[in-house]
């Protein structure tokens, strides 16, 4: 489920908002012990699913897991602090 909470001045539309030039990305990176059932990438790569921490403790092997969808603007998996940067900050910092 996708809930956005956020208020607007009078003079803003919803589509000023949704269209506005804030990204959000997510890094994921390497873990020691994998866990395929922690979080989940949909093939658009602009959806992740995080498996709730409350369902992975109480039960690792449940039959219907539960998870949490975030929308975003896109996933870096395994990649080095500076191409994130590059990707994601570089031209924004440059410009200020």
């Amino acid at each position: 489920m996708h809930q956005t909470n956020f208020s607007m001045s009078d003079d803003e539309s919803i589509d000023e908002v949704y269209n506005s030039n804030v990204k959000v990305f997510v890094r994921i990176l390497p873990l020691e012990k994998p866990c395929d059932s922690c979080a989940k990438i949909n093939k658009d790569g602009k959806t992740i699913y995080l498996r709730c921490l409350q369902d992975m403790q109480r039960d690792k092997q449940s039959k219907h897991p539960i998870y949490w969808a975030f929308h975003i603007d896109g996933i870096f998996h395994e990649m080095s602090q500076d191409k994130v940067y590059c990707a994601t900050a570089k031209d924004l910092i440059e410009k200020y």
